[in-house]
Formats: structure tokens, sequence, C-alpha cells
């Protein structure tokens, strides 16, 4: 019966889209809150039914946008990607050693065959988060934004 299952679904499995997020810090990097915008694309793209898994790093693989592009597109293939979505985060760190959001620039990447889908960016002053709001909370609805946006072009 279980063999049965498994013959019926992995066919569907087989054809369904499959994102990997990786974002980093361009001048300055908070994993927490560099995993709150990776929070908010990761719940967006599920919510659509997409399975979406991280790079697992936080670490700016390259300065050269060649070698990262490379990178992030090599790793979403390895893990069986179709598409993958690669954030720049721009932090701030104020005199008061207080961290908060510029905003993030992404870009959409299909895997095979390789291209570019789209590139935007979402400003921190765009989404409409009050004065006060946390800075996690605010990254987590940046990162709901990049992924409406980049589910509007897959």
């Amino acid at each position: 019966m279980l063999c049965l299952l498994f013959l019926v679904l992995a066919p569907l499995a087989a054809g369904a889209q499959t994102v990997m997020v990786y974002v980093s810090g361009t001048n300055h990097s908070d994993p927490y809150l560099l995993s709150a915008v990776e929070a908010g694309i990761m719940d967006s793209f599920f919510d659509a039914g997409i399975i979406v898994f991280n790079a697992g790093t936080y670490d700016r693989v390259s300065d050269s946008d060649m070698q990262r592009h490379y990178w992030v597109r090599n790793t979403a293939r390895q893990g069986g990607a179709t598409h993958a979505v690669e954030v720049d985060v721009d932090l701030t760190v104020s005199s008061s050693d207080r961290t908060s959001f510029d905003g993030a620039s992404f870009r959409l990447v299909r895997v095979e065959p390789a291209s570019v889908l789209g590139t935007g960016r979402v400003q921190a002053s765009e989404i409409g988060a009050r004065p006060g709001t946390a800075a996690d909370q605010v990254g987590f609805q940046i990162g709901m934004a990049i992924a409406r946006s980049a589910l509007s072009r897959m």
C-alpha cells in the first residue's frame, strides 16, 4: 500500500516548484535580523504551496557578484531547487549600537536553464511599519514583500 502511494505521489512532487533562499548582509551581518528576512520569505513561499529551503548560511559567500551568483545557483541545483532567491540586506548600526534595516535587494533565478527572472529592491520605509516597530518584525515584513514580488515573476 505504501509503495502504491509513493508511486502515485512521487511524479507529482517531481514537477513541484522548489525554491532555495540565500540571505546575506551587504555591509553588516546580524544573523538574528537576517533570519527574520529569511523567515518572511520562506513563510510566504510555503503558504503559496511552494517547497522552500534555505542555503544554510548567512555568511557573504563572496564580494564578487559573479562568484556569489554562481555559488547560489550551484547550491540551489545541488539541493534540487528549480529557483533561487538571492537577497542582499542593507543594515545600519546607529551610534547607540542599534541595528536597523535600510532595505534589501533581491534576485530571482531559474536554476535550469539558468536565467534571471527578475530583480528588485524593497526599502524599509516602503513597507508601512509603524515607528518603534521591532527590527525583527520589520525584517519579516521586508521578507514577505520580497516573496510577493518574486512569486509574481515565477
